[in-house]
């Protein structure tokens, strides 16, 4: 005996709605609409590879043909990402969305001849802690995950001054692509493609080094409370100053700012500002000047350039914070003498 076309109806109306989740749709936190997005990376410095004078500005000395770099670096950012909630307190209530994380960065570069190199960098996550996004919304919700990969890089650079070691003045362009690759619902990648243009450029004087490395990552936007993450100017600038001969040692400060290209979102209040900023005190060694290991070390924190809730605690915004309170980096670099 065939069913009857209501029964059919009706089985397959069951169907749909006791299917598991993956076939139900489920809301998209990279949308535009999502108010507390999480598709953005909670660790935005970048470590470079190849031999530098800092730890995190890269040089724009060329390799030399055919040669090879390594970087292994780790780094640790404490409550890099913030949400202060509107509460009767003036000063906000802190929801911690992403409390520590930490980053491992593998890399590799190769020098193509003519100022030309090439490099790749992969970071992942080995462990971070926090409530996530969707604890700002449920008291429930289960806490960020604990292992993510991170978006990896792809780029180019050609030295336009410099190639020589003994000239005291150098400068290279950089264009890097980035692939959105990683876990972008737990803070650790973009919502799309992010490109970057970059300048670098440094002056030796003496025992005194200064670098800067200026570039844009252009890359779609999405909200994070009065905050929008997407396309922002990267600022570098560092001095360093040799204290050492041999062994090789360096010591100077690194300051980074990330000014918003993409404005803020609609419901942001009208005296909120957004201008993630960091400074680094860094250290290198190395044996020799020509030493193939080097290893950087550096700590800091953010700079206080980000507003917060308004001083008489009227906000009824989620205020959006994404520079860490403090920061720790290891680098060791492995270029081979005579390459660089």
């Amino acid at each position: 005996m065939k069913p009857r076309p209501r029964t059919t109806r009706l089985t397959l109306v069951l169907v749909v709605l006791l299917w598991p989740d993956p076939a139900r749709a489920e809301p998209d936190p990279c949308d535009s609409s999502a108010t507390v997005s999480p598709c953005f990376d909670a660790d935005a410095l970048w470590l470079p590879t190849g031999a530098t004078h800092f730890s995190t500005i890269p040089s724009p000395r060329p390799l030399a043909p055919s040669a090879s770099t390594l970087l292994f670096g780790a780094g640790l950012a404490l409550q890099p990402v913030l949400l202060v909630a509107p509460s009767q307190d003036p000063e906000g209530r802190e929801i911690h969305v992403v409390e520590t994380t930490t980053t491992l960065t593998m890399g590799v570069g190769f020098g193509l001849g003519h100022g030309l190199g090439v490099s790749a960098e992969l970071p992942f996550v080995p462990h971070q802690s926090g409530t996530g996004a969707e604890g700002v919304t449920a008291q429930q919700a289960p806490p960020l995950g604990s292992a993510a990969v991170r978006d990896p890089r792809l780029g180019v650079r050609w030295t336009a001054l410099g190639s020589d070691p003994k000239d005291a003045l150098a400068l290279a362009l950089r264009l890097e692509l980035s692939p959105p690759l990683g876990d972008e619902e737990l803070f650790a990648g973009a919502a799309g493609f992010t490109v970057v243009p970059a300048l670098t450029f440094e002056l030796e004087a003496g025992r005194l080094v200064f670098g800067s490395d200026l570039g844009l990552r252009l890359r779609p936007s999405v909200d994070f409370g009065t905050v929008r993450k997407g396309s922002e100017a990267v600022l570098g600038a560092g001095g360093a100053f040799e204290l050492f001969t041999s062994p090789h040692l360096l010591v100077g400060i690194e300051v980074w700012l990330r000014p918003g290209l993409s404005g803020g979102p609609i419901s942001a209040p009208p005296d909120a500002l957004d201008l993630p900023a960091e400074w680094l005190a860094s250290t290198v060694f190395a044996l020799t000047p020509e030493s193939p290991f080097s290893l950087a070390a550096a700590g800091g924190s953010s700079l206080p350039l980000s507003s917060g809730p308004s001083a008489d605690g009227a906000s009824e915004s989620f205020s959006g914070v994404t520079a860490p309170r403090f920061r720790a980096l290891l680098a060791l670099r492995f270029t081979p003498v005579g390459t660089r």
